[in-house]
């Protein structure tokens, strides 16, 4: 059951963030005007009309919502759940997600793009700007920037929220989720902040690693490092990432990439739970690894694609 428009000081001390982006969040889902619901598609139709399921197909965020203690996997296909049998389960319909996180249990923040049949049938912008769950992916809303921003990496950080829009190559920051500001413009894999600096950046980038000491306004390259294409960081002691090769890389206290272990198959997606990091790896499924990368289990095989019947 969704709080009531006054219970919202009560609910955070729940919260990740400080009391002024729990605001913003107040005053976005308050206001009825400025919510719009994104009704997600049911299987799309092949050009026979024949409707089917996708499937798990390129996968783009892995994170474990707490509510449930179970992995959510965000999807160019839309959110799955790994069951207790290990096998994925659809959330709800079709829609191309991108930078999915959970700010809070249960509360789902995302971006991406509409399928096909939300296009054609509801005449939605081919961006959702960011979208948010309340109820576990079941059901969304727009918050920002519909039809503007195409978020690819949403990073929140104790003041705030960081999101690199592709659509316009620009590092966005809000502190209410609402009004977005721009940082800098340049190419974004995956993005990571200090746990303890919300201004120190790593980016993953197509030209090799950027740093950032001011929240994203100058870059500088770091040299010699490997070609990362995923970042991870939070609860870890160090930045983890994993090349284009496969290879597991941390960095040391030389600001050194150093491979701790090598997947055979680039990576699809790189996430983290605490100290937990889940990986998915093409062709390879999802791997999991409690030691900061050096060591991995295989908590999902790959899924065959799925083909219309």
């Amino acid at each position: 059951m969704r709080p009531g428009c006054g219970e919202w000081r009560r609910l955070a001390r729940f919260w990740p963030f400080p009391v002024a982006l729990l605001a913003g969040l107040f005053v976005v889902g308050c206001g009825s005007e400025s919510r719009v619901p994104v009704r997600l598609s049911a299987p799309t139709l092949t050009p026979q009309g024949i409707a089917y399921d996708p499937g798990m197909i390129q996968i783009h965020e892995l994170t474990i919502n707490e509510v449930d203690g179970k992995l959510y996997i965000a999807t160019q296909a839309g959110l799955y759940r790994l069951s207790n049998d290990g096998h994925p389960e659809r959330i709800a319909g079709i829609v191309d997600l991108k930078g999915f996180t959970i700010i809070e249990p249960g509360v789902f923040l995302a971006s991406g793009h509409p399928s096909p049949a939300m296009i054609s049938e509801q005449n939605a912008p081919p961006h959702l700007g960011l979208i948010r769950s309340t109820d576990g992916g079941l059901t969304w809303e727009t918050v920002a920037l519909l039809g503007e921003a195409d978020f690819h990496v949403l990073r929140p950080v104790s003041e705030g929220l960081y999101g690199y829009s592709a659509s316009q190559r620009q590092l966005m920051f809000s502190k209410d989720l609402v009004t977005w500001e721009t940082r800098g413009s340049l190419d974004i894999y995956a993005l990571v902040a200090d746990p303890e600096d919300d201004n120190y950046l790593i980016a993953a980038t197509p030209q090799g690693i950027a740093i950032s000491e001011d929240g994203g306004r100058r870059w500088r390259m770091q040299a010699g490092a490997p070609p990362i294409t995923v970042l991870a960081w939070g609860g870890l002691r160090k930045p983890v990432g994993i090349t284009r090769f496969g290879q597991v890389v941390v960095l040391n206290e030389e600001s050194v990439w150093e491979t701790v272990f090598s997947f055979p198959a680039a990576p699809e997606a790189l996430g983290l739970h605490e100290k937990t990091l889940l990986a998915s790896i093409h062709g390879q499924g999802i791997w999991q690894s409690d030691d900061g990368g050096e060591t991995w289990e295989q908590i999902m095989p790959p899924q065959p694609p799925s083909y219309p019947r």
